[in-house]
């Protein structure tokens, strides 16, 4: 599933000043797989495709698709709109079967 938000990054500059910038992170969600007889368990992943700097000309450094706090923020968006969807789905539900026991 993909996914993508926008978020304040912080950094240290090669003379040692901090940096800030407003970046779109866009990211792919993949579930995991619980153990079967057959193979290992698989661990929920995400995968940073992409971060934009929403100020054109802004450098980022290379390694923030690494940045563990930016990989948990991509963790808490995806778990969010996860959930954000189950709920969507069973309102959507819900109101069907009104619907068919009022109709």
């Amino acid at each position: 599933m993909d996914g993508s938000f926008t978020t304040t990054v912080m950094w240290h500059d090669s003379r040692g000043g901090e940096c800030e910038a407003e970046v779109r992170v866009t990211y792919v969600g993949r579930h995991g797989f619980p153990q079967t007889l057959e193979s290992p368990a698989e661990p929920a992943t995400v995968e940073i495709t992409g971060i934009d700097p929403l100020v054109l000309g802004t450098m980022l450094p290379d390694d923030f698709a690494e940045r563990d706090d930016l990989i948990e923020e991509c963790f808490e968006h995806w778990r969010d709109t996860c959930v954000a969807a189950e709920e969507r789905r069973d309102e959507e539900y819900r109101e069907r079967l009104r619907e068919e026991a009022h109709g």
